[in-house]
Order: C-alpha cells, then sequence, then structure tokens
C-alpha cells in the first residue's frame, strides 16, 4: 500500500488526541452560562450574566485587545526569526547548520537546567 493516506487506525487516535485537547474548550461553555456569581457547573437555569459583566468592563475589551496585539507581533517576529534560521540553516549546511540549530533548540534546553540549578543550589 504506497498511498498517501493515513491508516483507519492514525486516523482514530489523531481524532481521539484533537477531542482530548479540545475537551477544556468545550466544558468552558457551558460553566460561562451559569447564574451562579462564581464559575461553576450550571444546575437547570442558565443566564448571559458573566457575558454583560464581559461587555459592561471596559478594562477586558482593553485586556482583550492588548493580548491580540502581543499575540499578532509575538507571532510575526516568530515567523520572521524561523524563516531566517530555515534559511539559514539551509544555505551554510555544512559549515554552521550544527551551530544554528542548537541556537533554535536552545529554548528547549534551558528551562530544564535553571530547574536543575535551583534544585542543586537551595
Amino acid at each position: 500500500m504506497n498511498s498517501s493516506r493515513p491508516g483507519p487506525v492514525i486516523l482514530i487516535v489523531a481524532t481521539a488526541v484533537a477531542l482530548f485537547l479540545l475537551m477544556p474548550l468545550i466544558a468552558v461553555i457551558p460553566v460561562s452560562f451559569t447564574p451562579a456569581r462564581f464559575l461553576s457547573m450550571p444546575s437547570g437555569t442558565l443566564s448571559l450574566r458573566h457575558y454583560q459583566a464581559l461587555i459592561d468592563n471596559p478594562a477586558w475589551g482593553q485586556s482583550i485587545l492588548l493580548s491580540l496585539r502581543i499575540g499578532i507581533l509575538s507571532s510575526a517576529i516568530a515567523t520572521a526569526l524561523a524563516t531566517m534560521f530555515g534559511l539559514g540553516i539551509w544555505m551554510f549546511q555544512p559549515r554552521f547548520s550544527a551551530l544554528l540549530i542548537g541556537f533554535v533548540l536552545l529554548p528547549l534546553v534551558v528551562p530544564p537546567v535553571v530547574s536543575a540549578m535551583t534544585l542543586y543550589f537551595p
């Protein structure tokens, strides 16, 4: 079988993983319609109280806009840097590619090293 389509087992596993990752988002939706002051699962009645509070408070709108700005800006910077590093790794294949790959992987290595240092030096 030389097809590019994934088999049924792969599709089932991928669907299960996607549903598992989406479950927190799916759980938040009914909680947002609770009439209680604090977020909890609704017990019979539904309310738009929390959405009204979100609309009425201008600080929420400013926070959402700031989060969107930060997300868009960081995505643009990350895309530009990733493109430059990808081109650099491709262009400097034998000479500097290992150095560039090490630099790209550095954020994955630093947190465990810092955690180990905090455990080693109390």
